[in-house]
């Protein structure tokens, strides 16, 4: 029996780009995905999951148990936050969220793997245990999108930015493919450095408040500060004609700018930067930012700012200095194909479900446990 990728919401097909062989399932299917990957539309007869799981359970002697993944944004499977009501919670999800936590309960499955979507920096395990349920999130390895270097996860719970960060649009490319696409680019010979001497942003900057949660985040007001100081060299497009000239005008630019949003959550802007071999500069809270894959390596420090005054600065260095600015960028290319990789991205996630197997002490075996209660 083949591994099982339950994505909610038709939200990602990057899993499945990485483990080509999984069987694809949703409860729904996303117009916008089913236009950029056709070949690979998930099936909606989910009921298949706990027949194919109940054959194997049954099966003698025990047949080998699937590894299950399930991609979803956790955050709005729970009605209560900070004890007031969660505005992001979403009945359909939190419908979805008990039938996942159904097939757990009731049968073996080799491994549990959680991607979740959603942009706050919560433990995921924190959800588990508002629903008594934390002997079962216990048994799941968790990759989180958002994880921050300022909160004390679990053991069970690993940095993964590269799921959820789609854009909407129709027939546009997950963020892992488009990681792999500018790998290729690269390994072929055919990577051209940037050549135009500037600053690019493109989009509309927005405004995000969460009393409840907790947040508040104003890129308007960012943006401004920033054309203040840095002056024409930033080059701003609120909308390009088409993904094509976006494309173009990032991988053209020195420099390409993403600020932070959600809680300082990895956008979709900021792989479309990488994978155009612009050199990225990111915003980052001093307070936190998130956790990439690659442990203790990262991208070169001047790559990340905290205000106008401090990017201006590191523009100020890399700009002026050719040998700089082509370090930054040749240290950046260097990690995205080194731990950006299909190869590298299973590996990792192996890594992680076997680290937490060992813990366990034992392989599968979710435990019984009860539903989630109603929301009232």
């Amino acid at each position: 029996m083949s591994t099982i990728i339950l994505d909610f919401l038709h939200e990602d097909p990057g899993l499945k780009l990485l483990f080509p062989d999984a069987t694809y399932y949703s409860f729904v299917q996303n117009p916008q995905n089913v236009a950029a990957y056709p070949s690979i539309i998930p099936s909606q007869e989910i009921e298949q999951i706990e027949f194919s799981a109940a054959t194997s359970n049954a099966a003698p002697p025990p047949a080998p148990l699937p590894t299950i993944m399930v991609i979803a944004p956790l955050y709005k499977c729970c009605y209560m936050w900070n004890g007031r009501s969660n505005p992001q919670f979403r009945a359909n999800i939190y419908e979805y969220f008990r039938i996942f936590i159904h097939i757990i309960s009731n049968y073996q499955f080799e491994n549990i793997l959680f991607f979740d979507t959603h942009a706050y920096q919560y433990d995921p395990n924190c959800i588990f245990q508002y629903y008594h349920m934390k002997n079962l999130a216990e048994k799941i390895t968790f990759f989180k999108r958002n994880y921050a270097n300022n909160i004390v996860y679990m053991e069970n719970v690993f940095p993964f930015p590269y799921i959820g960060c789609g854009n909407g649009n129709a027939a546009a490319p997950c963020v892992i493919d488009l990681l792999q696409q500018f790998i290729k680019l690269r390994k072929d010979g055919n990577y051209k450095l940037p050549d135009r001497n500037r600053l690019f942003f493109s989009g509309k900057p927005m405004t995000k408040n969460d009393p409840v949660y907790g947040t508040a985040t104003d890129c308007v007001e960012k943006l401004q500060k920033i054309k203040n100081t840095v002056g024409e060299y930033l080059v701003y497009r609120e909308k390009m004609p088409d993904a094509a000239a976006y494309k173009t005008e990032l991988s053209r630019s020195n420099f390409c700018l993403c600020l932070s949003e959600y809680c300082g959550a990895p956008t979709r802007r900021m792989f479309e930067i990488l994978s155009a071999g612009s050199l990225l500069m990111c915003e980052i809270s001093p307070e936190g930012r998130f956790m990439w894959n690659f442990g203790e390596e990262d991208f070169y420090a001047e790559m990340y700012f905290e205000n106008e005054t401090d990017l201006f600065a590191k523009l100020n260095l890399l700009g002026g200095k050719t040998r700089n600015y082509y370090m930054c960028l040749q240290k950046q290319n260097t990690i995205v194909d080194t731990y950006m990789n299909k190869k590298a991205l299973r590996i990792y996630i192996k890594r992680c479900v076997d680290k937490i197997a060992r813990k366990n002490g034992n392989i599968g075996g979710a435990g019984a446990a009860a539903a989630p209660p109603t929301p009232v």
